[in-house]
């Protein structure tokens, strides 16, 4: 005989803690991060200079003793205006490879592992979100090409307690069914 569940020590669901996630698009040539509204549906974070955006570039600028690094935008424009330093980018073409534990050098006498690169963009991306929705996020939701299979998306040094991946395909084609179904109705 199954017991009956005790319902009255459960918390309504306004008074629960709610886990905070997004959903980060990280393209080889751009990237976006979408958070939740209220209402549960997806908006787009404003990324750098007003655009929802950004290109997946980092430019480690070498200074002295230490390095600093730029994203997206001021990445490219650091490069072109002819700085000092190392721009990367296509990093998520070196995941599922060999390469993103070899580093590379970004100039001044440093080097860097590529995962750390991949980590140290996730994380831009994760603060930048953060900053817009005003909560620590927690959990991240990537999408990723059909051919980068073995891949830990729990990138260590992004500050994600939990992530997970859906293939680049289905999750463009579950979105479209969505939205189809949704003009329909």
């Amino acid at each position: 005989m199954r017991r009956a569940r005790d319902l009255s020590t459960i918390a309504p669901l306004s008074q629960r803690a709610v886990t905070v996630y997004c959903a980060i698009d990280f393209g080889t040539s751009n990237s976006a991060v979408a958070i939740p509204q209220a209402d549960g549906s997806p908006r787009l974070v404003v990324l750098e200079q007003a655009q929802q955006t950004m290109p997946t570039a980092v430019f480690y600028q070498a200074e002295g003793a230490g390095t600093t690094r730029l994203y997206g935008r001021a990445a490219i424009a650091a490069y072109v205006d002819g700085i000092d330093g190392r721009l990367m980018r296509s990093m998520k073409s070196i995941l599922g490879s060999d390469l993103v534990e070899r580093s590379t050098d970004i100039g001044g006498g440093h080097a860097v592992k590529y995962f750390d690169v991949v980590a140290g963009y996730l994380l831009h991306l994760k603060r930048l979100a953060e900053a817009e929705l005003g909560a620590p996020i927690t959990r991240a939701v990537l999408g990723r090409p059909v051919v980068i299979v073995d891949v830990d998306w729990n990138v260590a040094g992004a500050g994600f307690h939990d992530t997970d991946s859906g293939r680049e395909q289905l999750s463009l084609t579950l979105t479209v069914s969505n939205q189809e179904l949704t003009e329909s109705l």
